[in-house]
């Protein structure tokens, strides 16, 4: 190999290299100098990328010059393992690396119903910054937060607009406009760093959503989720003085009642009384079928009668308008107070809900 070659410094400008340099310095350079102080090629260490390029153990050299010198063979493994535990000490140290983010990462969850409901997100802030027509145009497809895209995650089927959108995580968009209404956007893609990958035909739910001026800013990005009834919600997102609300809805009376069905069919046979008790109960304080809630408490009632299922029993009698079957039902309460201690302590806090029920109830 000649002395005084001098090699080039961008990788893409390689020079024709003698053939007895082998196959392997086509592969890439690979270069130490003749004082073995580490070099990089295409920010590589030169043992490191000796293992990416699958290169044997001989390394060509070069002096302070940039000239090529000699050929180096390494025939002990000693040298080799310090290089190796010098690179991944420095691999080590740059990961612990830890600042605080100007856009921190951010979640938010909550179940509505029966549906567990998830927002993931980056939060940026303010900074009397001008944020909407500046920095987030107008218009124009937003990741709705910073850095990767915003997620979305349902635990049961649900219902955007006229769209049932499958249980499941989606990306989260918005386009924000000059006017009341923005675009909300639901995408299967869920891996984007913001928007820069984004597909419209991989859009699940593309509607029109209201925007709410706010009477105060709001420094840092942030999502909620509110539940608006048992089967219905919102994941309401806010930023600067802008809010926008999706709203979604379920089934989630359907899905209370097959649970109840499958409880009713599993249960032990002690717990039963119980299972037709709080089945009622849902029924009857969440605008159930009156008729589904009496055929439970009657049958909690006749496995065991206490002041609790008793009491419900009267409500829901009184609910389906017999009031006349309701004010007997409320007399047989105070009959279980005499069951025990805890039934009589129960009935004391009832006392005054069930004189005022049953006085209404005699005059219907």
């Amino acid at each position: 190999m000649a002395e005084g070659w001098t090699l080039p410094i961008l990788p893409q400008n390689r020079p024709y290299l003698p053939a007895n340099t082998g196959n392997w310095t086509k592969q890439g350079y690979v270069l130490v100098n003749t004082g073995r102080k580490m070099q990089t090629i295409c920010g590589c260490s030169a043992f490191f990328a000796m293992i990416i390029f699958n290169c044997p153990p001989r390394l060509i050299a070069f002096g302070r010059s940039g000239c090529i010198s000699k050929t180096v063979n390494f025939s002990t493994m000693k040298y080799c393992f310090s290089l190796l535990c010098l690179l991944l000490l420095s691999t080590s140290m740059y990961a612990q690396l830890d600042l605080p983010q100007s856009s921190p990462k951010a979640s938010t969850s909550y179940r509505v119903g029966l549906t567990d409901v998830a927002v993931n997100y980056s939060s940026p802030a303010v900074k009397k910054r001008p944020i909407y027509g500046t920095l987030v145009p107008f218009d124009k497809i937003w990741r709705a937060g910073a850095n990767k895209c915003t997620d979305v995650s349902f635990g049961t089927d649900v219902k955007i607009g006229k769209v049932t959108v499958p249980k499941g995580k989606y990306s989260f968009f918005l386009i924000p406009k000059n006017g009341k209404t923005w675009t909300a956007i639901l995408n299967s893609d869920t891996e984007q760093w913001g928007a820069y990958q984004y597909k419209s035909e991989k859009d699940l739910v593309r509607i029109e959503v209201q925007v709410e001026t706010l009477p105060k800013s709001i420094e840092h990005l942030q999502y909620r989720i509110e539940e608006r009834g048992i089967d219905q919600g919102a994941i309401v997102f806010e930023w600067e003085r802008k809010r926008v609300a999706l709203p979604f809805s379920m089934e989630t009376m359907k899905m209370a009642v097959a649970n109840i069905e499958k409880a009713a069919k599993e249960g032990k046979s002690d717990d039963l009384w119980a299972i037709h008790a709080e089945a009622a109960e849902f029924f009857l304080n969440n605008n159930g079928d009156p008729k589904l809630a009496l055929s439970h408490i009657n049958e909690s009632v006749k496995l065991k009668p206490i002041v609790w299922n008793l009491w419900m029993q009267a409500k829901i009698q009184a609910k389906n308008n017999d009031y006349k079957s309701a004010v007997a039902t409320a007399a047989k309460v105070g009959e279980a107070s005499k069951l025990s201690t805890d039934e009589a302590d129960y009935y004391k806090e009832l006392e005054k809900e069930i004189t005022t029920a049953v006085a209404g109830w005699k005059k219907k």
